[in-house]
C-alpha cells in the first residue's frame, strides 16, 4: 500500500519533548546547568551532564525533531538559551517549538496556592518520581485532556 512507510508505533499528532534543567546554585555568579534531562512518551531519552558546545549541538539536533516543548517554568528554556549563547551557539531550535510552560498553565487554570511541581503532583494524586523529568511527564499526562480542552491550538 502506497504511503505506508510510517513507523508502526508512531502516534498521529504533534511530537512532544519534555525538558528539565538542574542548575548549580546561583552564588552571585551566573547559574550553570548541572544536568539537562529530556524525555518523550514518559521514557528518559537522554541525560546531559557535560555542558559544552558538543552537548548543546546534540541537544538541539534532538529537539529539532519535535513540535511541542513542555517545561515546568520558563527558567529551563532561559538557562539553556543563556548557555548556548555563551558557547557561541544559536538557541533557535528551542524557540522553533511551541512551548507549553506547565507551571504557568497550572497557575492560570488551577489556582493552587503552591504551584511547585511536587505540590501540583501531590494535588493531582500523581506520585512524585525520583527524577523531576518523570514527575513532569506524569503531571502532563494527568492534565492532558484538560490541556486539550483549554489549549486546542496545541492539537494534542
Amino acid at each position: 500500500m502506497a504511503g505506508r512507510n510510517l513507523t508502526k508505533n508512531r502516534k498521529i499528532g504533534p511530537r512532544i519533548i519534555f525538558i528539565c534543567v538542574e542548575g548549580y546554585p546561583n552564588s552571585g555568579k551566573e547559574t550553570k546547568p548541572k544536568h539537562v534531562y529530556i524525555a518523550d512518551d514518559a521514557k528518559l531519552k537522554q541525560s546531559f551532564e557535560r555542558i559544552d558546545k558538543k552537548t548543546f549541538k546534540h541537544l538541539f539536533s534532538i529537539v529539532e525533531n519535535y513540535d511541542i516543548l513542555v517545561t515546568w517554568g520558563r527558567k529551563d528554556v532561559s538557562l539553556i538559551t543563556a548557555w548556548a549563547l555563551r558557547l557561541g551557539l544559536n538557541p533557535s531550535p528551542i524557540y522553533n517549538l511551541t512551548h507549553l510552560d506547565l507551571a504557568k498553565f497550572v497557575e492560570e487554570n488551577l489556582m493552587l496556592d503552591d504551584i511547585s511541581l511536587e505540590k501540583t503532583a501531590e494535588f493531582l494524586r500523581v506520585r512524585p518520581q525520583r527524577m523531576k523529568i518523570n514527575t513532569l511527564v506524569k503531571v502532563f499526562k494527568k492534565l492532558h485532556g484538560f490541556i486539550r480542552a483549554v489549549r486546542p491550538e496545541l492539537a494534542l
